[in-house]
C-alpha cells in the first residue's frame, strides 16, 4: 500500500510537471507559423485570421533594400485596440511560404523575442499600449544576393492564460528584402547625374556634389562601413553633405544615393 501511494504521488507530481512545461512552451511563443498556407495560430486560438489584428514592419534604415551581409533592425507592430497581451512568430524565407530560413534573425535587446529553430517568437507575451505591441529584431542579409521574404504571424490574446477563440490573430503582409551588390545597380546616365560606381574608389576629399545634383536626390543618403553598420543618415535638403564627407573618420565606406528614384552606390575613403 505504501509502494502505491508513492508511485501514485511521482506519476501525480510527473503528469504535472510535463503539463506545466506544455504550458509553458506555449506561453513562450512557438515557431512555423508564418506561411499564410497554414492554419497558423489557428490550431490553438481561433480558427481563422481576423482583420481587426493589424501587422506591419518597419525598418530602421527606412527601406528593406540592403547589401550582402548588412544588418539592418526591424520593428514589427502588431495593433489592436481589444487585446490584452501580444504573440509573435517571426521569419525569413527564400520564397514566399516557404521552408527555407534565409540570413540570420536576432532578437534586439529587451524586444521581446527569442530564437527558435532559425525564427523568432514571443519570450513572453506582451502588454499591448494604447492599442500596440511591438516586437524588436535585427535581421543579418546573407552573402548571396536576391530577394527574401520577411513574414509574421501577430496575436492577440484575451489575457484569460487560455488558449481559446477569444485570441485573435493576423498574418503581416509579406515584406520583400532586396539583396543588391553595388554592381547589380550600376548605371550611368549623364543627364540623372548618377555615378558610375565601376570607377576607382572616391577620396572623400574629392567627392563633392553640386546644387543641381543635390537637387535630384530623392531619398535620405545613407553612409555603411565596411562592417556593415549605418554611419550616418543625411538629409540633402536640409544637411551639408560635402562636409559630412569630408568629416567621416578614416576607413572605407559604401554610399547610397538616390537620384529621383534611381538607387546608386559608390565606394568612399576617407583618409586625413
Amino acid at each position: 500500500m505504501k509502494t502505491m501511494a508513492i508511485f501514485s504521488v511521482i506519476l501525480i507530481a510527473t503528469t504535472l510537471f510535463f503539463a506545466n512545461n506544455f504550458l509553458y512552451a506555449k506561453k513562450n511563443g512557438i515557431v512555423g507559423k508564418t506561411n499564410s498556407n497554414s492554419r497558423s495560430c489557428g490550431e490553438c486560438h481561433s480558427a481563422n485570421p481576423s482583420p481587426n489584428v493589424l501587422v506591419s514592419f518597419n525598418s530602421e534604415k527606412g527601406s528593406f533594400d540592403v547589401t550582402p551581409g548588412e544588418k539592418i533592425k526591424i520593428i514589427l507592430n502588431i495593433q489592436n485596440q481589444n487585446g490584452r497581451t501580444a504573440g509573435c512568430n517571426i521569419a525569413v524565407k527564400n520564397q514566399i511560404n516557404g521552408n527555407v530560413n534565409v540570413g540570420t534573425l536576432e532578437p534586439a535587446a529587451n524586444g521581446g523575442c527569442y530564437m527558435s529553430k532559425s525564427e523568432l517568437t514571443h519570450s513572453q507575451p506582451k502588454s499591448f499600449s494604447n492599442g500596440t505591441a511591438t516586437f524588436e529584431f535585427f535581421w543579418t542579409a546573407p552573402n548571396t544576393p536576391g530577394t527574401y521574404y520577411l513574414q509574421a504571424v501577430g496575436l492577440a490574446s484575451n489575457g484569460n492564460g487560455k488558449e481559446d477563440a477569444g485570441d485573435i490573430w493576423n498574418f503581416a503582409p509579406v515584406q520583400a528584402i532586396n539583396v543588391t551588390t553595388p554592381s547589380s545597380v550600376e548605371t550611368k546616365e549623364e543627364n540623372d547625374f548618377i555615378i558610375n560606381s565601376n570607377q576607382n574608389i572616391f577620396i572623400s576629399s574629392n567627392l563633392s556634389f553640386t546644387e543641381e545634383q543635390i537637387t535630384k536626390m530623392t531619398s535620405p543618403i545613407i553612409i555603411v562601413s565596411a562592417d556593415g553598420r549605418i554611419v550616418n543618415t543625411l538629409d540633402p535638403r536640409t544637411e551639408n553633405i560635402n562636409k559630412a564627407f569630408a568629416n567621416l573618420p578614416d576607413g572605407v565606406y559604401i554610399i547610397t544615393l538616390t537620384f529621383e528614384k534611381k538607387r546608386q552606390f559608390l565606394k568612399l575613403l576617407n583618409i586625413k
